[in-house]
């Protein structure tokens, strides 16, 4: 790929919040951002937004019910477990950035 290669950055939701992000952090290489239905301030701990998920995924009109987000629910606290005990920022990748404020771009 050439050095001079520019990207544009595409998401809806929060994925939007990071293309736009993604975009101020590297004008350089994103040459244009679209965030649909994206929120313009971040919100730590935004259980509306959980909320709002939680029901969707649990409506059956669309294909969900309980045990989607039971079973997803479980998933995240194993995850969230597994992350709390065995994996750490070790600080291997110098020089890499995150593009989110206060979360680490580099996970060992």
């Amino acid at each position: 790929m050439p050095a001079d290669t520019a990207f544009v950055a595409f998401g809806g939701s929060y994925s939007g919040a990071l293309a736009g992000w993604l975009r101020l952090k590297y004008p350089s290489h994103v040459i244009a951002s679209v965030a649909t239905s994206s929120p313009v301030e971040a919100e730590l701990d935004f259980t509306q937004y959980l909320e709002v998920v939680t029901q969707s995924l649990a409506n059956p009109l669309v294909g969900g019910s309980t045990q989607c987000t039971d079973t997803i629910s479980s998933a995240v606290g194993s995850l969230t477990k597994l992350l709390s005990t065995s994996v750490r920022w070790c600080g291997c990748c110098v020089g890499v950035v995150s593009v989110v404020p206060r979360v680490p771009a580099c996970w060992c």
